[in-house]
């Protein structure tokens, strides 16, 4: 079950303020803004955010941290900051859903965001190549070619795994699937992006839980949106 923090749990880290009650009109630019916030948002709870260590996991018994490092994604699973709750409510409290985009507005600065932008601001690699119709757009192309490079092995790499996996036999037939790719082939950071949206956009005031707090520093620091003073929290070292 995901660990959640509450509006009135106590984090390491806690940042230091001279504030009083929480002052909503340096949060909110309108009248329909704070109400929306008070009656939705004020009580939900932000989901706490972890981290990942690769340290426990030597490279002689373990694959995958050199899977991600291959793929970009080792920066994202390490990333550790400070979070700040107040913000990342009032974030969701004011995301309004739009095809292919997310738009909010926090103290004030208007944030707009989409797969693309959210890829760039968390550095995950959006490299790889589009096709038009049925023709690649190059000569001496080689479609099983290009099949290995998807999954990031070579072409004996690839066999010598469908081999092991037939119990050290040649298949007959090798199907060329992205199915037949293990998950440590996949191109996880294509779609991250994507996956990272559409779950932002489904916390509406419906729902029970607010992710991605640490991330939506970065988003903050993108938009200089001003942080100073603002309640914040540590993030807790991972489990070993």
């Amino acid at each position: 079950m995901t660990s959640q923090l509450s509006s009135k749990s106590k984090g390491k880290g806690k940042a230091s303020s001279s504030r009083g009650p929480l002052d909503l009109s340096r949060l909110f630019t309108t009248k329909s803004q704070q109400e929306r916030y008070e009656t939705y948002f004020f009580q939900n709870k932000i989901m706490k955010p972890e981290y990942g260590s690769f340290v426990s996991f030597p490279d002689d018994v373990f694959t995958f941290p050199t899977v991600f490092e291959e793929l970009g994604l080792s920066d994202l699973i390490r990333y550790n900051t400070i979070f700040y709750p107040e913000l990342v409510k009032v974030f969701y409290s004011n995301m309004v859903k739009k095809k292919g985009k997310l738009t909010s507005v926090v103290k004030g600065v208007p944030i707009s965001l989409t797969a693309f932008d959210i890829s760039v601001i968390f550095e995950i690699p959006t490299g790889g190549h589009k096709f038009v119709g049925t023709k690649a757009p190059w000569e001496d192309y080689n479609k099983h070619a290009f099949y290995y490079s998807l999954s990031r092995l070579s072409k004996h790499q690839f066999y010598n795994k469908r081999k092991k996996g037939f119990g050290g036999d040649n298949p007959e037939r090798v199907y060329w699937s992205p199915s037949k790719f293990s998950i440590d082939d996949r191109m996880l950071h294509y779609f991250l992006g994507h996956t990272i949206m559409s779950h932002m956009m489904s916390r509406d005031e419906y729902a029970e839980g607010l992710p991605y707090a640490h991330l939506l520093t970065k988003i903050f620091r993108h938009f200089n949106i001003n942080m100073e003073n603002e309640l914040c929290f540590s993030m807790e070292k991972p489990s070993s």
